[in-house]
């Protein structure tokens, strides 16, 4: 965004603001983080930090406690609805209600090859709560497999020669064992319930209940996981061309399930902050102290503020940046004595430069480029902040926080180191690529000086009188 006190459209923040801070966007030497995570999120006390990890250990907890609830399904691209009559059409199936003895918790693991058209199914193995196999079937696809992905899947030619088990033979075997009661547990599940077309919402997730050191939105590899906290090797087919097991990848899913009953709830996550409404909701324990939330599509977050402390906050998820401005003038009254919102249309619209994620849902104003289209941008900005502190009551404090930098260079170089690194990991011979591929000190100090650039930001602070 360019400096508000050259754009005439911006006025509010002359009218409102005696004068702005420069700050520094949250990050590392070689990486930004979003704003949005650093202000809702506080750095926990070692002691804070202890007790989180130590309280559980004295609570039990059970395979409820872990299910993915409807948004991280959500967030984390689970089949939710056949209402689609194409889905229907293209053969998709869900699990049904029925009675049934034996095992009601599952841990499921597949493997794939490559078609044209994507990834099918070639193996897939199910074991039940006890460990005891109870599914271990080859799959030949409808589609010819363009990739056997042998490394990886373990799955050959030969192998497949006299399979005649389907697609549909699974969906149908499958629907017999799992009521839509019972609990599927797997790795990122989600790939393989779309590869098999099958509608399954009792899932635990192991990518998500144990967290990436990076914290979201990456996540751990199932190796990892199984070689820290099951001090187990797996997948060591890779070395040798054998592939996967899918048997011991659903049996290391289980197993780091069985863990976290005896570790506790927070056991694998990433537990060095505290969302920052929860902070507030502990330090200001007033009946009459309640916050809002006004945010993008990051269901992350409603899950921690779901727990019971979290009861004084309300949570409201938007699709454009007019919806920020009526949830505010819908929601916002006097007890809500701490508000926090996004506005990011302006930041959409300079995707080149701010190298943001768009939501799929985002259903507001995008691909403005000319200098009349972004005008207009700011004029409704203006107007979006102007009905925003007019709402407020007075004494008031409005901060409003907003990045100025440039993540192009930033994100161009971050991209050569990865892929330099992806080389070397590979085996080629990096010191033969030419110079703008090739990475040394040099691009490294030239992409520390690039974050510090994208790392510009400006906070303007004003009391409401």
């Amino acid at each position: 965004m360019e400096s508000v006190e050259s754009n005439e459209d911006l006025d509010f923040f002359n009218n409102n603001f005696k004068q702005f801070i420069q700050t520094s966007c949250p990050g590392g030497k070689d990486t930004l983080f979003p704003p949005i995570q650093a202000i809702t999120n506080i750095p926990l006390t070692k002691r804070e930090k202890s007790d989180l990890l130590n309280a559980p250990k004295n609570k039990s907890i059970t395979i409820y406690d872990l299910l993915l609830t409807e948004s991280q399904l959500i967030q984390n691209n689970y089949p939710m609805s056949l209402d689609d009559e194409d889905k229907v059409d293209k053969g998709w199936v869900e699990t049904k209600s029925f009675e049934h003895e034996g095992s009601h918790i599952f841990a499921l693991d597949c493997e794939f090859c490559q078609s044209n058209s994507g990834k099918v199914l070639t193996r897939i193995s199910l074991i039940n709560f006890q460990g005891d196999l109870v599914m271990d079937l080859l799959v030949k696809p409808d589609e010819e497999i363009t990739d056997y992905l042998t490394k990886y899947s373990g799955i050959t030619e030969e192998l497949l020669k006299d399979v005649t088990t389907t697609l549909q033979d699974i969906q149908t075997k499958l629907l017999a064992i799992i009521s839509d009661d019972d609990i599927l547990i797997g790795h990122s599940l989600e790939s393989d319930l779309n590869v098999m077309k099958i509608k399954h919402t009792k899932i635990v997730d192991t990518s998500v209940i144990y967290e990436h050191v990076r914290g979201p939105p990456s996540k751990p590899s199932l190796k990892w996981l199984s070689n820290k906290f099951l001090n187990r090797a797996i997948q060591t087919g890779e070395l040798n061309g054998d592939g996967h097991s899918s048997i011991e990848d659903a049996q290391a899913c289980l197993d780091l399930v069985k863990l976290k009953f005896t570790e506790g709830k927070y056991f694998g996550l990433n537990v060095g902050e505290m969302s920052l409404f929860k902070k507030i909701s502990k330090e200001f324990k007033q009946d009459d102290f309640k916050s809002l939330f006004i945010n993008y599509s990051d269901y992350k977050y409603q899950e921690a503020y779901n727990e019971p402390i979290e009861n004084k906050v309300q949570v409201e998820y938007v699709n454009n940046d007019d919806e920020v401005v009526e949830k505010f003038v819908e929601n916002f009254n006097e007890d809500k004595r701490f508000t926090i919102l996004t506005l990011r249309e302006l930041e959409f619209n300079n995707n080149d430069r701010f190298n943001c994620q768009i939501p799929e849902h985002y259903n507001g104003i995008r691909d403005s480029k000319s200098e009349e289209e972004m005008n207009e941008l700011y004029k409704t900005l203006n107007q979006r902040l102007t009905t925003i502190y007019e709402r407020l009551p007075q004494d008031s404090l409005m901060i409003i926080h907003s990045v100025i930098g440039d993540a192009k260079e930033m994100i161009r170089l971050q991209n050569i180191r990865k892929q330099f690194q992806k080389l070397e990991r590979e085996g080629v011979d990096v010191t033969k690529l030419a110079s703008e591929d090739s990475w040394d000190f040099d691009k490294l100090q030239e992409l520390y000086e690039a974050t510090t650039n994208a790392k510009k930001s400006v906070t303007f602070i004003t009391l409401k009188e």
